[in-house]
């Protein structure tokens, strides 16, 4: 669900930058979400294949520390963004409205 999210919020920073600087901003943030899904997955399918004491703490220490890092990483992508796109519209009162309409319509 994390993932739906953050893809949702890279969508509307694509559609709101420059068209010169769209990859650039969001392809990271893009790049942090497929990431820190590969390392759910990983921890997912060794946690269901061994169930040991020993290999859970290894887990969570290969898998579980690096998913948190890149879900945190790419939070502070977005929210970086978001800002300063908002700061430079001029309106931001307006591109938070449109981005709080569609945040709605995604959730519903």
């Amino acid at each position: 669900m994390i993932s739906a999210v953050q893809l949702f919020f890279a969508r509307a920073i694509y559609s709101l930058c420059r068209p010169q600087l769209r990859w650039f901003v969001t392809a990271p943030i893009i790049l942090l979400v497929l990431v820190h899904f590969g390392f759910d997955m990983v921890a997912v399918v060794t946690t269901f294949v061994d169930m040991e004491a020993s290999e859970l703490q290894r887990n969570r220490f290969y898998s579980v520390a690096p998913s948190a890092a890149t879900t945190a990483l790419a939070e502070v992508l977005i929210t970086v963004s978001l800002c300063v796109l908002l700061y430079d519209s001029g309106s931001g009162l307006a591109v938070l409205r449109v981005i709080l309409v569609h945040l709605n319509r995604f959730t519903s």
